[in-house]
């Protein structure tokens, strides 16, 4: 849960905002996106329902909290997934305004916006759902959590698709 508090942090803190003549750069596309993502999720509204009439108090309880880790692992990913495609439209962000020094772009910016704009790509082509998911399981193995609940990346993927 800390782990989550401190990436819905991060998310918060993506305030940045860009030039009216910006607006449409893939940064700042994937900057808003990423706030947009951050807000929705919080959004989601935990399902009390239970799947499955129970036979049991004890199969009722072990269903209820597999869904509250699959809730709160699918949540933290997608969480994670946001903060690292947000970091990544900071930093791209950051950078072209270091290089700008407050002009607007010119022919002398031309190269070296566009590897700007190809690094951008190459970070966010590294983000997908395996990566932040063994990020996620090499993070809790470092700390020394018990992973053998943990429910697999097919099972958080569903969840979040069921989410849309």
């Amino acid at each position: 849960m800390q782990d989550f508090a401190s990436l819905q942090h991060q998310i918060s803190q993506m305030t940045l905002t860009p030039t009216e003549e910006e607006y449409n750069e893939p940064g700042w596309v994937i900057l808003r996106n990423a706030r947009e993502a951050g807000r929705a999720l919080l959004a989601i509204r935990f399902d009390t329902g239970s799947l499955q009439v129970p036979t049991s108090p004890k199969e009722e309880q072990k269903r209820q909290l597999q869904r509250i880790l699959l809730d709160s692992s699918a949540r933290r990913f997608q969480a994670k997934r946001i903060c690292l495609r947000g970091q990544a439209a900071t930093r791209w962000a950051l950078q072209r305004r270091s290089l700008l020094q407050g002009q607007k772009p010119n022919v002398a910016h031309v190269l070296a916006l566009q590897a700007l704009n190809n690094q951008l790509m190459t970070e966010m082509a590294i983000v997908t759902d395996v990566y932040v998911y063994n990020m996620l399981r090499a993070k809790d193995q470092q700390a020394g959590s018990w992973l053998a609940e943990d429910p697999s990346l097919a099972n958080i993927l569903g969840w979040v698709q069921a989410q849309r």
